[in-house]
């Protein structure tokens, strides 16, 4: 084979990759088109240098490998005695695509270390890009309504409403734009940043004005923690205070203030405060755990098996007279609730070994930027079952690659 058909091989798997980080926000279906059209690129790139099952370069981290890949092997496992065959196969489809991009990952580790900022940068735009449709439309519709701006801020306007404009549910698209944030603050102080610093302050108060008209509790949660440590990191005090301050009053205008969304969405929906009003249902997640919780009590040790826990979940919503969560067929919207209602002890011993593995990795690369990846993952997936879906396996993946080609954990393990 030529070397420059070599060279192209190389330079389109990589625009492929970089392209799929710019349309995770955007779009799943290309997304995942192009992720697929990566795979299939990238694998023939390595089987032209012969190099696709190089177990050389995997050998000293097959442990590693194996335990980055629990999220597939565990449903795998799961699918000897399932129930659901059918939706056990659907889940493991899903999950195929971390099977390839997680083995290339460890196996090329210096390419993809090369490939970590452009991706980035790609998700950057992509989110910057989601903002604009999504506030483009809801804009036009309410100024031809005859609506006043600050509408965006209500039910019927933000939150889930405005993600929807563009097809991606609100905590994913939250996600995703946390993740930009967070690159783009970690670009301020890179010298080897891609975007000039002017811009980057500009799109981090753009970002930061999404994420906050989403309204994902959990995101701004993320963004609000994390923001205070680096501000404590950066020993910024002043500029803490002010922060704090502002938090404080909003919280407090918005908590004190009757017959207002923003209230029934920050405090009241989440079963602290009140009961459910008019203008916002309670947020009954928190008592569907209880669910999951019982389908484990009937299957402590392996549980039901792939994509089998749903039956039984759903007979505890009929006994609990929850006809949304039943009609709609509700998951955990939790993980490890997830696994442990569907892989029994087993399921939550996988899923603790995972989030010690991918914090390991995170504090090894003594950087804040990866630690606040990794933490956005599982801070997401305390509402969230993100491994059950494509948007939240592409995320792993991300987080895979931000752990193990952050310039510093390539450094330590070649000094090791």
């Amino acid at each position: 084979m030529s070397k420059s058909y070599h060279i192209y091989l190389e330079k389109s798997t990589q625009w492929l990759f970089i392209l799929m980080a710019f349309a995770l926000p955007l779009n799943l279906l290309l997304n995942n088109l192009l992720l697929t059209v990566f795979i299939v690129t990238f694998s023939i790139y390595k089987l032209t240098e012969r190099t696709f099952l190089n177990l050389e370069a995997v050998k000293s981290r097959w442990g590693l490998l194996l335990l980055l890949w629990l999220p597939f092997l565990l449903p795998l496992a799961g699918m000897l005695y399932s129930e659901n065959t059918k939706g056990g196969l659907r889940l493991l489809e899903r999950l195929v695509p971390l099977v390839f991009t997680v083995y290339f990952i460890v196996q090329n580790r210096g390419f993809f270390a090369a490939l970590y900022r452009p991706l980035y940068t790609a998700l950057v735009v992509g989110s910057l890009c989601a903002a604009f449709i999504s506030w483009g439309l809801t804009f036009y519709e309410l100024l031809h309504g005859g609506h006043s701006l600050g509408n965006i801020f209500t039910q019927e306007y933000g939150s889930h409403n405005l993600a929807e404009r563009i097809g991606v549910h609100t905590p994913y698209l939250a996600l995703f734009t946390n993740a930009s944030i967070g690159f783009s603050v970690y670009s301020l102080y890179d010298p080897k940043r891609i975007l000039p610093k002017p811009l980057l302050v500009v799109i981090i108060l753009l970002l930061t004005v999404f994420l906050f008209t989403l309204m994902a509790r959990n995101g701004i949660f993320c963004f609000l923690f994390f923001a205070i440590l680096l501000l404590v990191k950066e020993r910024k005090y002043l500029l803490l205070l002010a922060t704090v301050a502002i938090i404080a009053l909003l919280s407090l205008y918005v908590f004190s203030t009757e017959e207002n969304y923003l209230r029934d969405r920050f405090f009241n929906s989440v079963n602290i405060f009140e009961e459910e009003t008019v203008f916002s249902k309670k947020d009954s997640r928190f008592e569907r755990w209880e669910a999951s919780i019982a389908v484990w009590e009937q299957f402590p040790l392996v549980g039901p098996g792939t994509a089998s826990a749903d039956t039984y979940r759903k007979e505890i919503y009929v006994q609990n007279l929850d006809s949304e969560a039943y009609n709609n067929a509700y998951n955990s919207h939790n993980q490890f609730l997830e696994y442990l209602s569907t892989y029994g002890s087993l399921g939550g011993i996988v899923f603790l070994l995972l989030f010690f593995v991918l914090f390991y990795l995170a504090v090894r690369a003594n950087s804040f930027f990866v630690l606040f990846i990794v933490s956005c993952f599982f801070i997401a997936n305390i509402t969230e079952s993100l491994l059950q879906r494509s948007w939240g396996v592409v995320y792993y993946c991300i987080v895979v690659l931000t752990v193990l080609a952050f310039p510093k954990n390539l450094q330590t393990e070649s000094n090791g």
